[in-house]
């Protein structure tokens, strides 16, 4: 096992290797949300098939929560034993195996493979923002934007092809197909990326860094890429922990409030427009635009906030969007239905910044890795209220007013948790 401290974490990747890095975390990205989000456009089916109720499809949308929120803080001890590439492997390896296993026969089957599914795209959440880090520090912004591009893209490919092609064949082949494209991504990783694993070194877990003796806590934030300035701060000589330290909870409470409307978006968008009066493909492709609006939002996002030390007015214009499209669905969901689905869309790109964020308050790869799986597994904790809660909520009330006014008061947290973790400081 490699110890990460023993080389420089700064130094950028080679031209080519950087290339075949960047193709193959494209790949990986592309399988973290084409597994949720070809769900929603055939819930209804899932639920026919299965004789679900629309609170246990709930549990099904929140399923992915959950699991992130559990297995996300465990993701660092994997990478210290394993290395950081060897545990992302392995992970996408279990999501290609489980997206065909929960297709099988029954309930269960559906319950249990998505919630393996979703363990593995946990460990890939935490740590991928890790690998970026630790090879691109110069390049966080730029290479982030990417990351989540692809992630975006293939979201919205699954959206809007899975229930044209359940038509065509039926709901189980729509979604296990999606499998393939894991074992694909999994085949390119192992040899690109784990000729040189890299290990978390010892002390690094989620909430919780160890410093080295006079390593400050913080420090203010300069741009994209590593603090300049190295000299220690002999009155810090003690461990970071993150739950004490304000920004990480604003990160972590931003990275929670976006994830629990994204979450709402991929797993009931398509219902609230289907009772609205729109067809399901129609709802399926409406969801598709919401997410491949967020493509070059994506992008665009992480490298324009990262020439900056401090990103508010980018963590609150976006959730300003968003509220928007959420409050359209409230008033004339049928009518401007491709309005409200354009500011959904562009308010997903809260989802880019919040990972951007992880890199962008820490100063390096040890402090990302602690504030990664400190802030996923608390904000997947606390967006898991959002796709159960609508779940529970529309089946309390038989609409959707309700279950929609409790994802615009998350808004409001967003906006105000983005005033804090936007500001110009690094951990």
């Amino acid at each position: 096992m490699t110890d990460v401290d023993a080389r420089p974490t700064a130094a950028p990747a080679r031209r080519h290797d950087g290339l075949l890095v960047i193709l193959a975390v494209l790949l990986v990205a592309a399988n973290m949300r084409a597994a949720l989000s070809g769900i929603g456009p055939v819930l209804d089916r899932v639920q026919a098939a299965t004789g679900m109720s629309a609170t246990l499809a709930g549990v099904v949308t929140t399923l992915p929560v959950l699991s992130f929120a559990a297995v996300g803080g465990t993701s660092p001890a994997l990478a210290r034993r394993w290395s950081l590439e060897h545990a992302i492997g392995a992970a996408v390896l279990l999501l290609g195996v489980a997206e065909f296993g929960r297709v099988l026969d029954g309930t269960w089957a559906l319950l249990v493979g998505t919630a393996a599914a979703c363990a593995g795209i946990a460990v890939i959440n935490v740590l991928l923002p890790v690998v970026i880090k630790q090879r691109f520090p110069h390049r966080l912004g730029s290479v982030t934007g990417l990351y989540t591009a692809s992630l975006n893209l293939f979201s919205a490919l699954a959206a809007a092809t899975t229930a044209p092609l359940a038509d065509r064949t039926d709901w189980r082949w729509a979604l296990g197909c999606w499998g393939v494209l894991a074992l694909l991504a999994a085949a390119v990783w192992q040899p690109v990326l784990a000729r040189h694993p890299v290990a978390v070194p010892a002390g690094v877990e989620a909430g919780r860094v160890e410093l080295a003796e006079g390593e400050p806590t913080t420090r203010p934030a300069t741009t994209d890429g590593p603090d300049p300035r190295q000299g220690p701060d002999p009155t810090a000589a003690k461990p970071l922990v993150l739950w004490r330290h304000p920004i990480a909870w604003g990160v972590a409470v931003y990275f929670g409030m976006q994830s629990l409307l994204a979450y709402i978006t991929m797993g009931w968008l398509p219902a609230i427009y289907r009772s609205a009066g729109v067809d399901s493909t129609t709802a399926g492709l409406l969801l598709a635009l919401a997410i491949v609006i967020g493509v070059p939002v994506a992008y665009i996002v992480p490298t324009l906030a990262g020439r900056r030390p401090g990103q508010r007015a980018w963590a609150v214009g976006l959730t300003t969007c968003s509220a928007a499209g959420v409050a359209g669905l409230i008033v004339l969901p049928a009518q401007l239905a491709v309005v409200w689905a354009i500011l959904i869309g562009l308010g997903q790109g809260c989802f880019p910044l919040a990972l951007a964020l992880f890199g962008f308050r820490t100063r390096d790869h040890r402090r990302t890795a602690a504030l990664s799986a400190f802030g996923q597994s608390v904000g997947y904790l606390l967006a898991v209220v959002g796709p159960l809660g609508v779940g529970v909520l529309h089946d309390l009330t038989g609409g959707w007013t309700v279950p929609l006014l409790l994802a615009l008061c998350a808004m409001g947290v967003q906006a105000a948790a983005g005033m804090v973790a936007g500001r110009p400081v690094r951990l």
